[in-house]
């Protein structure tokens, strides 16, 4: 969320403090917000927090959970008082992709390369795209939140990219890269130099993501001459334990044959014949 969306959209340090008293303990409340100023700070700039841990229940305290929480701002219509609400996404046991799910009123399914994704990289490689129930198109960003082990979805409208990231111009094929669910190839000037980096959006935290690009490594030209040493080394060992394998089976060989020549004299013998 952009600086201008912060200022609309946030809350105050008291008013944070005051939605978490909802699901925490007064005796608990303090060092629950010591615990946790990130989430706090990321609640009052009006973004989706990180993980609170050790929410309680209401009906049994000593029973705990972690959760997410988002604030939004509503009017109450019959006495136009302002109030702030929250909606906690709860942690689950396990991650669940299901066969299929419903979507704007329509069963939607994940394809198996979907469901790879999901699993394996934890994102959509593109927006998952359907038909709603009106006959719309509709697209939707997905991911995976770990943290929480929860698919996550948004639809690809609700996403505004900037016009700059990290003071770095956003050009009109990033952004669209960007509204497509797909990677934005970028650079960027950090503090601590000039970096390529991918960028994506993540509906998880509704921001966009930065990802730093791998580089290959170096490989030194020596690297062949060396292999093709090791490898006449190896040929020459191999050729050595070959040669020191064979002798002892020749004096074996030998010693068998004096062995059976004297068991089969010693036969002839007893039976009188001479040999």
């Amino acid at each position: 969320m952009d600086n201008e969306n912060a200022k609309k959209y946030g809350f105050s340090r008291e008013e944070v403090i005051s939605v978490i008293s909802r699901y925490v303990t007064n005796e608990r409340l303090e060092e629950f917000v010591k615990n946790h100023p990130v989430q706090i700070a990321d609640l009052q700039k009006g973004r989706i927090s990180g993980v609170f841990k050790g929410f309680q229940k209401r009906n049994s305290p000593e029973e705990t959970y972690d959760a997410r929480l988002t604030l939004k701002r509503q009017k109450d219509e019959s006495t136009g008082k302002v109030y702030i609400s929250s909606t906690p996404i709860f942690k689950q046991k396990f991650l669940k992709i299901p066969e299929s799910f419903t979507m704007d009123g329509v069963q939607v399914s994940f394809s198996e390369k979907q469901r790879d994704e999901l699993i394996n990289d934890g994102r959509l490689s593109e927006t998952f795209k359907f038909t709603g129930q009106n006959g719309t198109k509709r697209e939707m960003f997905i991911s995976v939140d770990r943290e929480l082990n929860r698919i996550a979805w948004m639809p690809a409208t609700f996403l505004h990219v900037p016009n700059t990231f990290y003071q770095t111009i956003v050009t009109q094929e990033q952004k669209e890269l960007l509204m497509a669910g797909k990677k934005a190839p970028m650079n960027i000037n950090f503090q601590n130099g000039r970096q390529d980096v991918n960028l994506y959006f993540d509906p998880a935290l509704n921001t966009i993501r930065v990802e730093p690009v791998q580089q290959p490594e170096a490989v030194s030209p020596e690297a062949p001459a060396e292999k093709v040493e090791n490898k006449q080394q190896t040929e020459k060992t191999e050729k050595s334990d070959k040669t020191e394998k064979k002798k002892p089976t020749r004096k074996l060989e030998g010693k068998q044959k004096q062995q059976t020549k004297a068991k089969t004299i010693g036969k002839a013998k007893s039976a009188g014949i001479n040999l």
